[in-house]
């Protein structure tokens, strides 16, 4: 009898200990990403597929969308924030006096922690693809005829698009999906005039554009205006897509609805398949979601009347911080300051939160 007790004894003991180290041996499969944790935070089921076991920089498939009604306000709240005067320190006054205008916000909590020049229409650059992004996600919502597996032909006008691409030659044919990549991965304009015209019930660019402007307005984007799909410059400053920092701040929080979105946005790396067979390696030009904590996008841009440009999302300790900048004279400036602005930001939504007689 005692040495039968011994050995339960012993089991039980095994047993136990055996339940203390689970979390550790199992917890190292796979760490949740950003989007996952972002759409846990919303009591949302991540749509994951097989691939969701590789890295963040792995190619994976894009799910199909769904409409996620975030826990954010609707874009057009903007405007009713509480806009608060909050003291920055010298080293960010600094960068920030890189900035042509820019905008920081908490959305959830409804509050502008930071601004510079948000009212001012300025050039958007390839951060126009957001715009594109967030019409293709209506699209898929509405359409029957329209999901991640629809073919896009490449046409000679798309072929032809210049600055950053993925070659795409006239007449290829590419999923929706794998455009959808190419576009926010590379920032190539030449899928993002190609999604467009894919978009377009009529095929028509301009049918296009025109419902980027309409959807603008009806998102509550009121000074934003677009002549193209991809953000490449016009013959002037009146004839280039152009927004306020207010605008940017609209649209961040539109995309948020759609899950599939902020996928793209934050995919770090993919590949891109060429009729030839021959392969590019696509890598995101958001250098801030290798570098910056919690950063899962959202968009970079360049041109030389936008300066560099970004629109950022952020995730720190199931809090989300949104800002844009443009103006920049290099990406380091631009990067360092996103990264300073950002730490600055959280820790006055904590104090805030914390106490919030203890900042005006």
């Amino acid at each position: 009898m005692k040495t039968t007790a011994k050995v339960v004894l012993v089991v039980l003991a095994l047993l136990f200990v055996a339940w203390l180290v689970q979390p550790f041996l199992f917890a190292s499969r796979r760490a949740p990403t950003l989007i996952d944790a972002f759409a846990q935070r919303q009591g949302e089921e991540p749509a994951r597929e097989a691939a969701a076991s590789q890295p963040v920089t792995a190619v994976t498939t894009v799910a199909e969308p769904e409409s996620a009604e975030a826990g954010l306000p609707a874009g057009h709240d903007v405007y009713g924030f509480e806009k608060l005067d909050l003291p920055i320190s010298g080293t960010l006054e600094r960068l920030a006096g890189g900035a042509g205008a820019g905008m920081l916000i908490d959305p959830e909590a409804r509050r502008i922690l930071w601004t510079k020049n948000e009212d001012e229409l300025v050039s958007i650059a390839s951060m126009t693809k957001l715009m594109t992004l967030l019409m293709v996600m209506r699209a898929l919502e509405e359409r029957d005829d329209f999901t991640m597996d629809t073919i896009v032909r490449v046409s000679p006008a798309a072929a032809s698009m210049g600055g950053t691409q993925v070659w795409l030659g006239a007449r290829d044919e590419h999923p929706l999906k794998e455009m959808l990549r190419a576009m926010m991965i590379q920032s190539a304009n030449d899928a993002a005039y190609a999604i467009g015209e894919a978009v377009s019930p009529n095929g028509s660019i301009d049918t296009f554009i025109a419902s980027m402007n309409r959807t603008a307005r009806e998102i509550g984007m009121r000074h934003a205006r677009f002549y193209n799909p991809h953000g490449l410059p016009g013959a002037s400053v009146y004839e280039e897509n152009r927004a306020t920092a207010v605008d940017m701040m609209v649209l961040a929080i539109e995309l948020h609805r759609y899950p599939a979105a902020l996928r793209l946005a934050g995919q770090e790396q993919a590949t891109f398949e060429h009729p030839n067979g021959k392969t590019l390696i696509m890598n995101n030009h958001n250098q801030l979601l290798r570098t910056c904590p919690g950063v899962y996008g959202l968009k970079t841009g360049f041109t030389h009347r936008a300066g560099f440009c970004v629109t950022v999302s952020c995730l720190r300790n199931g809090r989300v911080l949104l800002a844009v900048g443009t103006g920049f004279s290099n990406k380091t400036a631009r990067n360092q300051f996103f990264e300073a602005l950002l730490d600055w930001g959280f820790e006055q939504s904590r104090l805030l939160d914390e106490d919030p007689i203890k900042l005006p």
